[in-house]
């Protein structure tokens, strides 16, 4: 009988530990082509040329960016990486968490904003433009043998910053370093000055009777290139925050508004001079809707 127990044991031991690896080995892996909103996977990929944006998007693994690849990341949070390796453009923006390192090898521009990395942030030979701004970094930040133009700016960086052989040398300023600034960092010039240029394209009559608009806007900077500009709006009195185009406000009530927008490069200049579109909302039901305003992209305090 003890013998029974002890094999019963023993056994049901081991089935546990066999389906634990069975769960482990299950991890799927989603390839990302277009759009993907608020659901959680496992790992991601992008695959080769292939392009993916993420909104609010949960990655429970790591995200990897194949060769030629592009990836736009808003509000994400993954629990692992971000890999690059000869990728076309890699974009994590406002919002984004990420438990281990953003690693971008070998690829083209690359853009990581306001995001919290608990590790490293790590930039080897690429050939675009590439930026580092505002984010909270656990780590490192090690920008090695890059030759598009790097920006690093307004970081909190519990490690240290690295930059080597990079040309020509980064460029930024204003960031916290608990450890130590090395070689091209130690003293990093401001760069880019100029602010960029806002242009809308889109909006709602000059009068309607909607209680929603919809508005497409573009920009135009030297050097940050269009596509990886920044926007930020405000409606009526309300506070800029962070948009892209298209960009929809619903729930308005009848009467004039006005909204503004107003573009932001990578070196973190803005737009001065937002542009501005007012319309007028005319109600025959005299009935007006609870208002609420759909902003996309919301920084994370």
């Amino acid at each position: 009988m003890n013998h029974f127990v002890k094999f019963g044991l023993t056994g049901l031991l081991a089935l546990i530990l066999v389906g634990f690896a069975a769960g482990v080995s299950r991890a799927e892996e989603i390839t990302c082509q277009g759009f993907l909103g608020a659901v959680t996977v496992d790992n991601l990929r992008v695959p080769q040329n292939g392009s993916c944006t993420l909104r609010g998007t949960k990655v429970e693994g790591t995200i990897k960016v194949e060769n030629g690849a592009s990836l736009t990341a808003w509000q994400v949070r993954v629990i692992g990486n971000v890999q690059a390796e000869g990728a076309a453009v890699v974009r994590v923006l406002a919002g984004s968490t990420v438990g281990g390192s953003i690693q971008l090898k070998q690829g083209g521009a690359a853009q990581v904003d306001q995001v919290q990395v608990n590790a490293d942030i790590q930039y080897e030979s690429n050939s675009g433009i590439l930026s580092a701004t505002r984010n909270q970094v656990g780590g490192n930040v090690q920008v090695f043998q890059n030759t598009g133009g790097v920006i690093i700016k307004q970081n909190m960086i519990d490690g240290n910053l690295q930059c080597k052989e990079n040309t020509p040398p980064p460029t930024g300023g204003n960031n916290i370093v608990q450890g130590n600034k090395e070689d091209q960092c130690a003293n990093l010039q401001p760069g880019d000055t100029t602010p960029p240029e806002t242009t809308p394209l889109t909006g709602p009559p000059a009068t309607t009777p909607a209680f929603e608009a919809t508005f497409t806007f573009t920009g135009s900077d030297t050097p940050t290139p269009s596509s990886l500009l920044l926007f930020e709006c405000a409606l009526d009195s309300a506070a800029f925050q962070p948009c892209d185009s298209p960009h929809t406000v619903q729930g308005l009530t009848p009467g004039q508004h006005t909204l503004q927008v107003r573009a932001l490069d990578m070196a973190l200049n803005l737009d001065s001079t937002p542009a501005s579109y007012t319309w007028s909302i005319q109600s025959s039901s005299g009935a007006a809707p609870t208002t609420k305003i759909y902003l996309p992209f919301l920084v994370r305090n």
